[in-house]
């Protein structure tokens, strides 16, 4: 079951860059601009974007450029360093963002043979950390477990690489993941190297991250000596610590509660450790951490079969392999959605550097000019011929959105294994206060407001919200105040003097930006498309 702490180019845990839709095309002229950018420009921006974890595509753009200038190899050390950490960067998107680790393992393989040919060994810490991350996640996420790529061998060049640089937090990340990997694979003597080099660093170069590695160190021997109690203390002062972690410091504490219940759990406080799980669900959902259900399964069947606890650990087993059958099925959706992005940058690559070869001779700078102007009339005549397919798109989505906006009819629930009487009670009072805009409204309206409002508990609401409601709380809320403002986008009469921003802070959403977004996820217009045909 791997829980590991990922620490990825630039200290951002693995899989958080996790932007969801697909940027706006970018058009030749626009990549051109770009690419008269310096390559130390173009790294800069593309840090800026991978650290704001909005722009992923944005970031590909950067790094695209970079690569398409040193092809040939006539290059300063300074410009191949600079490629070098590019094209680890470029692994680590297709990876950890695009879901490619074919393409992801070809640039991070370059990235390794050119970092050890111009020895650039700083660079290797990470570039063995990422090739790790998609060997273990092909074969955690897909089932592929191929021998001659071991995540083990590669963390543990990592772990070397970033000792030997004095990357100390590197080096107690991938300290971390490798202790887990072994821990997993109940092969803990197998880095007792790696342990001794830990331990002779850790306390001549202590950091948060650092002390949080030694006490999950102590956590294993101890749990590996069956010293359950000892390893739960252990466990308990590692969440701790987690909270001082900068950067992954919640993927930390997300794995020292795995830890407090797997202790528990081996001391036989089976009551505790199911307990301690329900509170990792809770962190998982709050934390909007999907992908972690499927560990979430699997450690309440093998927690039940510890019980004897034939049945639920059936039923777990039938979650777990559920829940990682639709991560996969999300991971090759999400992969479709943004091959077309990649192929489009790929060939608007293409286009620069046939442009920069035509630009050598007069006559063929004519004939790119035409092929341009031929393929702008195309475009246009496309643009033409969709907008009015988009016309009609948009009305009927505006039609379906308006008629749900002036419907009360609540939303369908199904049943749940709790007290009928009771459930239903509280859904009609979550019905009740969904229809309420001045608590819906409010900017900072929350599940405990939710649950105080309707005098109930705080679990039970967040319960029902889940089993009856088939959502979360954030989900719900925006679903009732993008209803609401369908309603008044829809009703120019009355509503017609206010801005989109307006309707949008009256509505509690804290910038416009997020408010489109979330309307346009659940209607599928934009707010300004919905208030235009309103207007019509």
């Amino acid at each position: 079951m791997p829980r590991y702490i990922h620490l990825i180019i630039i200290l951002l845990s693995f899989f958080a860059a996790t932007a969801k839709g697909a940027q706006a095309s970018y058009s030749l002229s626009e990549y051109e601009r770009w690419a008269k950018l310096s390559t130390d420009s173009l790294m800069n921006r593309g840090r800026k974007y991978l650290l704001s974890g909005e722009k992923p595509d944005s970031a590909l753009i950067c790094y695209t450029i970079i690569t398409s200038r040193y092809k040939s190899g006539e290059a300063s050390r300074h410009e191949l360093y600079q490629y070098a950490k590019a094209l680890n960067n470029m692994g680590f998107l297709f990876a950890g963002h695009y879901l490619d680790y074919e393409k992801a393992y070809a640039y991070l393989t370059q990235s390794l043979k050119l970092s050890r040919d111009k020895g650039f060994s700083d660079n290797l810490p990470y570039v063995y950390l990422n090739l790790a991350a998609v060997y273990e996640n092909r074969k955690s996420v897909f089932g592929i477990n191929d021998p001659k790529h071991d995540a083990l061998k590669n963390m543990r060049l990592a772990f070397k690489s970033a000792t030997k640089e004095k990357e100390w937090n590197v080096a107690y990340t991938c300290f971390t993941n490798l202790l887990n990997m072994a821990a997993d694979d109940n092969t803990l003597h197998s880095i007792q190297g790696e342990i001794k080099i830990f331990k002779s660093i850790a306390h001549r170069h202590p950091t948060p991250m650092g002390k949080f590695a030694t006490e999950l160190l102590v956590y294993e021997e101890a749990y590996d000596k069956g010293e359950y109690g000892n390893a739960l203390y252990h466990a308990l002062q590692m969440k701790t610590l987690a909270a001082n972690i900068p950067d992954i410091g919640m993927e930390c504490e997300l794995s020292a509660r795995w830890k407090v219940a797997k202790a528990l759990a081996g001391m036989g406080d089976f009551k505790t450790a199911e307990t301690t799980y329900e509170h990792i669900a809770d962190f998982i959902r709050e934390k909007d951490l999907d992908n972690e259900m499927v560990n979430l399964y699997e450690a309440y069947k093998e927690l039940y079969q510890q019980m004897g606890d034939q049945e639920k650990a059936q039923q777990y087993d039938y979650l777990y392999l559920k829940e990682k059958d639709n991560l996969f099925h999300r991971s090759n959706v999400e992969k479709m959605e943004r091959s077309h992005f990649v192929s489009e940058i790929n060939n608007v690559n293409e286009q620069m550097e046939q442009l920069n070869a035509k630009r050598r001779n007069l006559w063929i700078t004519l004939v790119v000019v035409i092929l341009f102007c031929v393929v702008i009339v195309a475009a246009l005549v496309f643009i033409i011929r969709g907008f009015f397919r988009q016309r009609t798109y948009i009305k009927i989505l505006y039609e379906k959105n308006l008629a749900l906006a002036k419907a009360e009819k609540p939303k369908e629930k199904k049943a749940a294994t709790l007290d009928e009487d009771r459930i239903n009670e509280l859904c009609d009072k979550i019905d009740r206060a969904l229809l309420d805009n001045s608590l819906i409204c409010s900017p900072d309206f929350s599940l405990q407001q939710l649950a105080e409002h309707i005098g109930s508990n705080y679990k039970y609401v967040s319960q029902v919200i889940n089993e009856r409601y088939q959502t979360n709380f954030r989900l719900l809320v925006n679903e009732a105040r993008v209803k609401e403002a369908c309603r008044r986008l829809g009703d120019p009469e009355h509503y017609g003097n206010l801005t989109i921003e307006a309707i949008s802070t009256g509505l509690g959403f804290k910038s416009r930006s997020n408010f489109a977004v979330t309307f346009k996820k659940i209607t599928g217009l934009s707010p300004s498309d919905f208030q235009k045909m309103a207007k019509e």
